[in-house]
């Protein structure tokens, strides 16, 4: 059964504006589409926008440097005028072990 088979309500995230890191491909990309089914206002961010992306609906920036996060976050309030659902699916880290209590705004 492909996802787009996959029954969901219309009405499920109506009136929900969500952000989606990583969510240009893969299980990201699978994750923005269901949300929008449902009635979700959703931005993904991507490193580099696919060919085939809608600028509108994605953020380019690199969410591992603290320019890159405090440009998806201005740019989310703009578009979206705040926040009610944050989603991490980014796929690659080049963070310490540790866990977040191991990040600073340097690494």
């Amino acid at each position: 059964m492909s996802a787009s088979n996959v029954p969901c309500d219309a009405d499920e995230f109506t009136g929900r504006r969500i952000l989606v890191t990583g969510g240009s491909k893969g299980i990201g990309e699978a994750i923005v589409n269901r949300l929008r089914r449902g009635g979700a206002s959703v931005l993904a961010t991507a490193r580099t926008i696919p060919a085939a992306g809608k600028s509108e609906q994605l953020i380019e920036s690199d969410g591992s440097t603290r320019a890159g996060v405090d440009h998806i976050l201005k740019t989310t309030f703009d578009r979206l005028g705040g926040l009610d659902i944050l989603i991490n699916s980014v796929g690659s880290s080049f963070a310490p072990s540790g866990g977040v209590l191991a990040l600073t705004d340097e690494i």
